[in-house]
């Protein structure tokens, strides 16, 4: 199928990384919408379901304050090489702007700071942080996490 492992989710995570998935781009409208639904993330634990190529959504819940987002997928398609260019290709000012619309200025800049002081972006980097990737995961049987968030975002 589409989203089995394959060399063009590389392709893929290049192109997100420099348009679409760019942070910037992402963060105005999920920060917007955090605002409207709960208004903070603070001291909060987030599912990102159906997560992606670059982590995103979950990235920028993160920066939004999130204590812990867990970002999953169906298959393993995340690439993190691509994250952080999502992440340093973007308008730091907008993304800045867009984040503190919910989180405070001092979380914001210590959050920003510690994902651009990361010298490799790799999943136990990350998990270190607070944001941990699962995949591939399927909740077609037994629901693999049971209560243990207070919010459950997806975009797909």
């Amino acid at each position: 199928g589409a989203h089995q492992d394959h060399w063009s989710h590389a392709v893929w995570a290049w192109h997100f990384a420099r348009g679409t998935k760019r942070l910037d781009r992402v963060a105005p409208a999920l920060c917007h919408w955090i605002g409207k639904t709960v208004g903070t993330l603070e001291d909060r634990t987030v599912l990102e379901f159906g997560s992606g190529h670059v982590l995103s959504e979950a990235l920028v819940l993160w920066l939004a304050g999130a204590r812990e987002v867990v970002a999953c997928d169906y298959n393993r398609l995340f690439r993190p090489t691509f994250a952080r260019r999502a992440f340093l290709a973007a308008d730091r000012a907008r993304l800045r702007e867009a984040l503190l619309g919910v989180a405070p200025a001092a979380l914001v800049d210590e959050r920003l700071a510690r994902l651009a002081a990361l010298p490799r972006w790799t999943l136990p980097a990350l998990e270190n942080l607070g944001l941990a990737y699962r995949a591939p995961l399927s909740f077609a049987g037994a629901p693999p996490f049971r209560g243990a968030f207070d919010l459950i975002h997806s975009t797909a």
